[in-house]
Formats: C-alpha cells, structure tokens, sequence
C-alpha cells in the first residue's frame, strides 16, 4: 500500500499521483550506474547528449525484480537531483 505522508501539506496533491492499482518501482539491492551517451533518432539525425541512469529495482507487490532505465537531458538530470534533494530533506526534517 502507498499513502502520502499524513503531516505532508500537499498530501492532496500526492494522493491525486498515486493510483493504488499502479505498479511501482522500488529501489533494490544494488549499484545504480549513471554515464553520459549520444542518441540519435530513428531516422539518424538530431544527436544529443544524455545521462543514462540504470538501477536495480522490484516492481512493488511482486517479487520481479528488473533494471530500471532511463535517459535524460542534462538539463532534466539537474532539475531532477533540485526536487529530490528538496524533498530528501523535507522527509529528513519530518522524521527528526
């Protein structure tokens, strides 16, 4: 089960995010791997650069476990560590 936390301010916001009968991913055992790549399109033009990310996960309420894959601009890599440092340290000071 996945529920907002109770003393969160925006906790109607998260729970309109969460869909009970949504699977999840959840982080598991394991390295996380990040490293910089080119993609191009299918019809072999428009090259950029990314970050790919791979992390070892479990789809929640099961025991399957697969590797999560994601590639993402720089740009969206920055603003991606702004929110989680911001919330990692919001969940830190709620638990103190």
């Amino acid at each position: 089960m996945i529920r907002p936390i109770p003393t969160d301010p925006a906790r109607s916001i998260v729970e309109g995010m969460i869909e009970a009968d949504e699977s999840w991913l959840l982080t598991s055992a394991g390295d996380y791997e990040t490293f910089a790549v080119e993609t191009v399109t299918k019809g072999g033009g428009n090259w950029q650069r990314v970050i790919a990310l791979r992390w070892p996960c479990r789809i929640n309420k099961t025991d399957e476990f697969v590797t999560l894959r994601l590639m993402v601009s720089p740009e969206d890599a920055l603003g991606l560590a702004e929110v989680l440092v911001h919330t990692a340290n919001w969940l830190i000071s709620e638990d103190q």
